[in-house]
């Protein structure tokens, strides 16, 4: 994770792995669905107040934290599906971030590196609250929400059995530092 300098309009902000997680849904025989989760995330928002096209974000994602509250299917997910021996984190990295469909939400495009494959997606991000924590800590969430391909990561198996597209959701929960 890179920290920027801070100025009077741009403020950092590290994602809070203890109440960040990303969520997954998939098809499983057509009729199915399979729920799961990462749950070893970190990175940073880097918010400028005055101009959307300033703002970024960077978020990495260890592949291993898969957990579909089910050990042989989560093993088989991170051995073959994820193969995280030889790739142990995914990661996004964000290119442009812009208003989204209403006031309250953001467009978020950027790259996500699954398998050493990288592909541009969109995150549609929904901004949920920002303010104190009781300690005093200044906190933001967002919920953002995207549908992905597996198929154009490399992640091709079981075809027929598991679908090939997955809906995410990423809950984020960020402390100003």
């Amino acid at each position: 994770m890179q920290v920027q300098k801070q100025s009077d309009n741009t403020s950092v902000w590290e994602l809070d792995a203890d109440h960040s997680s990303v969520e997954f849904k998939v098809k499983k025989l057509f009729f199915i669905t399979v729920s799961g989760r990462l749950t070893k995330l970190n990175g940073s928002i880097t918010l400028h107040e005055a101009s959307l096209k300033d703002c970024a974000v960077e978020a990495t994602i260890g592949a291993a934290s898969v957990d579909t509250r089910n050990h042989k299917r989560d093993a088989h997910v991170r051995d073959v599906f994820l193969e995280v021996n030889k790739y142990p984190t995914i990661h996004f990295q964000s290119a442009e971030v812009g208003r989204g469909r209403d006031r309250d939400m953001l467009k978020v495009k950027g790259v996500l590196t699954i398998r050493d494959t990288n592909k541009d997606v969109v995150l549609d991000v929904t901004e949920v609250d920002r303010s104190r924590s009781p300690n005093g800590e200044e906190v933001i969430y967002y919920v953002a929400e995207t549908e992905l391909n597996r198929f154009d990561f490399g992640v091709n198996a079981w075809r027929g059995i598991v679908g090939q597209k997955l809906k995410v959701v990423i809950n984020v929960q960020a402390n100003r530092i």
